[in-house]
């Protein structure tokens, strides 16, 4: 169980007993995912993504082919900045807009797990059973301060991650859309594990290929139901 922080390359490096999971700020402080897969003992930067020729749509960095959001595999994308993935923050700002371009502002590395107020969460009895990376991104026209969390735990080899949204500004912000995570993986050759049932047969695992298009998994019934439990695992064929 480890975390580290490459200064010079800006890259940080979350490390259980068997994944390492690498990413870094970019050079307009987006987090740039490099690599999830067995663990390393460092990271060098061989397997970063190549650049690619920027997508075919609307570009804020048209000098430079070589970026573009929508190609960019990214730790937390946001809605409205020139990325047409589905995003995992949308919010509306008080004059109508709708961007915030989060960047990178300042990060800590914590022993243990901090609780989440008003939340069920997974939790640490002690500091040495888990370490956390804090990084707040800051969307500076509107103050507003995203902090974003990854927990490594020392016996179980699991990362979870959660979001903390705060409005350092003078204007009321409306959240539309706020996941705890987003993942881009690198193809579609993926199982989707889904738990429906019924009565007396609660939670029956069915098994499909992951294919295209938008999934949604949940319940209308006000609470977890036996019917559509809303838990979704991805796992190779």
């Amino acid at each position: 169980m480890s975390i580290y922080f490459d200064e010079s390359a800006r890259v940080f490096h979350l490390r259980s007993a068997s994944w390492s999971w690498v990413f870094r700020i970019g050079m307009w402080g987006t987090l740039e995912h490099l690599g999830w897969g067995p663990a390393l003992e460092r990271w060098d930067g061989g397997n970063a993504p190549r650049p690619v020729d920027r997508a075919f749509s609307p570009n804020p960095h048209g000098a430079d082919r070589t970026c573009s959001p929508d190609a960019m595999a990214q730790e937390y994308p946001t809605a409205h900045g020139a990325d047409f993935r589905s995003p995992a923050l949308a919010v509306r700002h008080q004059d109508g807009s709708r961007q915030a371009e989060l960047a990178y502002a300042r990060h800590r590395i914590l022993e243990g797990k901090p609780g989440l107020e008003g939340l069920p969460a997974s939790y640490a009895e002690t500091a040495s059973e888990a370490r956390t990376l804090e990084i707040d991104m800051v969307d500076a026209p509107s103050g507003l301060v995203v902090t974003l969390s990854w927990t490594v735990f020392a016996d179980w080899d699991i990362m979870t991650r959660s979001v903390r949204v705060h409005n350092g500004g003078t204007q009321p912000v409306h959240l539309d859309r706020v996941l705890s995570a987003s993942l881009d993986l690198g193809d579609r050759n993926w199982d989707m594990i889904q738990l429906p049932g019924a009565w007396a047969r609660e939670r029956f695992a069915t098994r499909s290929p992951l294919g295209f298009g938008t999934r949604t998994f949940g319940s209308r019934r006000g609470a977890s139901s036996h019917q559509h439990n809303p838990f979704i695992c991805l796992a190779r064929p």
